[in-house]
């Protein structure tokens, strides 16, 4: 009969040592489960994996006056791409655009913004414009994916 209850008390012990482990679990998993809720649900995971990245390829569209002009709305009208891409005179009214620097590219000074934002230069220029980049570099930032094959788009 002793053998019983030195069975039964070291039953009771083991189980009484199991159960703030078995809290510990369960309080561990919930923690864990409510973070990955709050993160979906709050700033999302891009900030955690980085900017989506795709393989630049060397495709080439066809230059076509339709899609030259296509092109020109995308860029002034409905992209708005001169917005930052375009130093402006901020001595006039109404900030407008230096004549002959459309698309120039500048630095935008955002006050308390930590780091520099750059606006590159979207012109045709090869030295500093976009020349040198291929059709499909050049149409990535319209989809706003990247700005460049390195560099995630802003904002």
């Amino acid at each position: 009969m002793m053998w019983r209850a030195n069975r039964a008390v070291a039953f009771n012990t083991k189980r009484k040592m199991k159960e703030p482990a078995k809290v510990l679990l369960i309080s561990l998993v919930t923690i864990c489960v409510l973070l990955v809720v709050a993160i979906t649900f709050t700033v999302g995971w891009r900030p955690f994996l980085g900017p989506r990245k795709r393989a630049v390829t060397d495709r080439q569209f066809e230059r076509t006056p339709e899609r030259v002009a296509r092109g020109r709305y995308l860029t002034q009208a409905l992209l708005g791409c001169e917005t930052c891409h375009s130093p402006k005179d901020w001595s006039q009214h109404g900030a407008p655009m230096l004549p002959g620097a459309e698309l120039v590219g500048q630095t935008l000074p955002i006050p308390g913004f930590p780091g520099t934002i750059v606006a590159p230069n979207l012109t045709s220029d090869a030295e500093t414009g976009s020349a040198r980049w291929t059709d499909d570099q050049i149409a990535t930032p319209s989809a706003k994916e990247l700005s460049t094959p390195t560099a995630s788009f802003f904002p």
